[in-house]
């Protein structure tokens, strides 16, 4: 749904193309949401919630094997890091620093449960 409503919105996240006569009425809904992402990367909160519904939603049922289900969350985990480190999405570089402690955290949970 936070897609829909990004995508329905995108020429206004552009300062290029804003329509500056429309542009509160329109953000307001979503400020919460973009506020705090660089531009280009609005979509990033939505990986976020995909990410977070795989790890505790998806993962669990991939097996009844323990050490599997570690495997596949420390793999998605390293894959995090490297996603959060090579694109750094959010305007204050602390919240990037943030942001990979948490995955390595995650990566963490999982190594230690196997």
């Amino acid at each position: 749904m936070w897609a829909y409503l990004i995508h329905r919105i995108r020429t206004q996240l552009n300062p290029v193309t804003r329509d500056y006569a429309t542009f509160d009425e329109d953000m307001a809904a979503l400020r919460f949401l973009l506020s705090d992402y660089r531009r280009g990367y609005e979509y990033t909160e939505c990986c976020e919630m995909l990410r977070r519904v795989f790890f505790i939603g998806i993962i669990p049922l991939v097996s009844q094997n323990d050490e599997t289900k570690c495997f596949i969350g420390m793999l998605f985990a390293s894959i995090s890091i490297f996603i959060y480190n090579e694109t750094a999405p959010f305007k204050v570089p602390f919240n990037n620093i943030i942001a990979k402690i948490a995955q390595y955290v995650v990566l963490l949970t999982y190594g230690f449960t196997a």
